[in-house]
C-alpha cells in the first residue's frame, strides 16, 4: 500500500510540476555526455598528474579486497604429476600467502618459475575459482647417469642434464661416460631394450672416439658395439 501511495504521490507531483519532470529527463539524457567529458578530461591531464595510474591501482586494490571478503582466497593447492620434484620447491615457486586473493595469482609467472625447476619439463597452472590452484607437471624421464670427471648428473630421454644432490634413488640406472654420451643415451638404451637378455645386465657404457659404444655388463663383461649400430 505504501509503495502504491508513494507512486501516486510522485505522479501527482509530476503533473503539478511538468518543468521539474522535464528537467529530470534532460539530466538523464545528458549524464552520459557529462561522464564522457569527465573521462576525457581525466585522460588528457593524466600524463601530467598520474591520476590514471593511481586510479587503476585504487580500483584494483578495491577489487582484491572485495574478492577476499567474498571468499576468493587460495586455500587449496593441488599438485599433479609430481614424482621427483620436491614439494617445497613448487611451493616456493608459487609463493602464495595464506589468505591471499586468488585474483592476485599470475598463472603465467608461476608457470615460468615451475618450468625452471630441474625435473620439470612441462607445467600447467590453473586457477579454479573460488579458492583452488591446480599445478600439473610433466617431469623429465631419468634414463641414465652421466659421469664427467668426478661429477654425476641424471640424463633424461632428450639428453637434458639434471643436477641432483642424492643419486641413491637412481643407483640402478646405467652410468654413461663420454662427452657426447647424454645426447646419444636414449638411442643406445632403445637399442639395448631390443635384447632383454643384455639390457637387464647393463651397468654402464662409454662413448668411444665419437663413433661407437663400449657397453659394460654385470660380471665385468664388455661388449664393443660396431659403429653401424650407433
Amino acid at each position: 500500500m505504501r509503495l502504491l501511495s508513494h507512486t501516486n504521490e510522485e505522479q501527482s507531483v509530476s503533473q503539478r510540476h511538468p518543468k521539474g519532470l522535464l528537467r529530470k529527463i534532460i539530466m538523464k539524457l545528458l549524464a552520459p555526455v557529462f561522464f564522457a567529458l569527465a573521462v576525457g578530461f581525466f585522460v588528457l591531464i593524466s600524463p601530467y598528474t598520474g591520476w590514471v595510474e593511481k586510479g587503476k591501482v585504487l580500483i584494483l586494490s578495491n577489487i582484491i579486497k572485495a574478492s577476499v571478503q567474498s571468499g576468493f582466497v587460495v586455500d587449496d593447492i593441488s599438485l599433479i604429476g609430481r614424482i621427483n620434484t620436491r614439494k617445497s620447491d613448487i611451493i616456493e615457486a608459487i609463493k602464495v600467502v595464506q589468505g591471499q586473493s586468488i585474483l592476485e595469482i599470475d598463472p603465467k609467472k608461476i608457470h615460468s618459475k615451475i618450468e625452471n625447476l630441474p625435473w620439470v619439463e612441462f607445467a600447467i597452472v590453473q586457477r579454479n575459482l573460488p579458492n583452488k590452484l591446480v599445478v600439473t607437471i610433466t617431469e623429465r624421464e631419468p634414463i641414465a647417469i652421466w659421469q664427467k670427471d668426478t661429477n654425476l648428473s641424471i640424463i633424461d630421454r632428450k639428453g637434458h642434464l639434471i643436477k641432483v644432490s642424492n643419486l641413491r634413488p637412481f643407483r640402478k640406472l646405467p652410468i654413461l661416460v663420454g662427452d657426447d654420451a647424454p645426447a646419444r643415451a636414449s638411442k643406445l638404451l632403445d637399442l639395448l631394450t631390443t635384447e632383454p637378455a643384455i639390457s637387464t645386465k647393463v651397468v654402464g657404457a662409454t662413448w668411444i672416439g665419437g663413433r661407437r659404444w663400449n657397453v659394460n655388463l654385470k660380471g665385468g663383461i664388455e661388449i664393443q658395439l660396431p659403429e653401424s649400430l650407433v
